[in-house]
């Protein structure tokens, strides 16, 4: 089955649960009633007709996270912008979502959380060229009028935030090349660098884009690791899964006309399949993955039919 058809099954089946509030008891993944989990689904974003969307992320553990953020357009949830997010304990990321005047929408964070790729001051333009380029490919002659069209697109649709792996704190430094290269420099870990000081500024998000980058001709240590088969970057992350936690709430507000309203993130807990290391999702910031179709997610999902909670299993269907 197409991961994408997968995912829709999935997105199904665990949003509705929704309705149905489930205990944390189940062992297949579920809608957690409490708020947290390992996934969150904010179903609807708009910047339209004068609409700006706030979105707000917090991990609610002692844990460092790997975290990916991706932007879907609803008209056929093709990605329009994604990043890796790196959350310390207790950490929180706020970013908004405005429209551009070119017609599409945009991203903007003061957050000082680390990011890769970092996100510019002045935000960052979605983009539809996973759609607009199928289009041009069948079609040469593709007009101004569908270019607009396309571009507004962006303006509505939804974002999934899926927790990829958790950062070892107690690892030795691996992806600090720079640092284990210069005695007179004290190297530090992922999870070292990501960490807030008393200021609330991590200690060097530097270093996790360098970690993902291509520098004189030389792959950084995760991107160098994500080339090999698991396609993810390994080093300074747990054995084991320890994941959940996140909790997440939206705000689309429209000042001119006055209007606001707020909603909580749909928090899907047990999500990933049991035996899963902890960077068995930690993939390059601007691939698709992880995605509701991939190999570490568990595909089993707890729903309710006719007032029972029952387990099912979406394995090969």
């Amino acid at each position: 089955m197409h991961n994408k058809q997968k995912k829709s099954h999935l997105s199904l089946a665990v949003l509705s649960a929704a309705v149905w509030p489930l205990s944390p008891a189940y062992s297949a993944m579920y809608v957690n009633d409490q708020g947290t989990g390992e996934t969150l689904i904010f179903p609807f974003y708009s910047t339209e007709n004068g609409n700006d969307t706030y979105i707000n992320l917090a991990n609610a553990t002692a844990s460092h996270k790997a975290v990916k953020v991706r932007i879907l357009e609803a008209q056929n949830s093709q990605e329009v912008l994604d990043f890796n997010l790196y959350l310390s304990p207790e950490d929180h990321f706020a970013f908004a979502m405005t429209s551009t005047e070119a017609g599409g929408a945009k991203l903007l964070t003061r957050d000082r959380s680390c990011t890769v790729p970092l996100i510019p001051s002045d935000g960052v333009n979605f983009r539809d060229s996973k759609y607009l380029g199928d289009k041009q490919m069948s079609d040469p002659a593709v007009t101004t009028d569908f270019d607009n069209t396309a571009i507004g697109r962006t303006q509505v649709g939804y974002v999934e935030v899926i927790e990829m792996g958790q950062l070892d704190p107690l690892s030795p430094p691996v992806i600090d090349v720079e640092g284990l290269a210069q005695p007179a420099v004290k190297a530090i870990n992922a999870a070292a660098a990501i960490t807030h000081d008393g200021d609330g500024v991590p200690a060097n998000c530097e270093l996790l884009v360098r970690a993902w980058s291509r520098t004189g001709g030389v792959d950084g240590v995760w991107l160098a690791e994500s080339r090999t088969t698991g396609l993810t970057g390994d080093s300074e992350f747990l054995a084991d899964w320890a994941g959940g936690g996140l909790y997440g709430y939206a705000t689309v507000i429209n000042v001119p006309q006055g209007t606001a309203f707020s909603y909580d993130a749909v928090a899907i807990a047990g999500h990933v399949a049991a035996g899963s290391s902890g960077s068995d999702m930690h993939y390059q910031p601007g691939d698709i993955r992880p995605n509701f179709g991939d190999g570490a997610l568990d595909t089993v999902a707890t729903v309710p039919i006719n007032g029972a909670a029952v387990n099912l299993d979406f394995d090969g269907d």
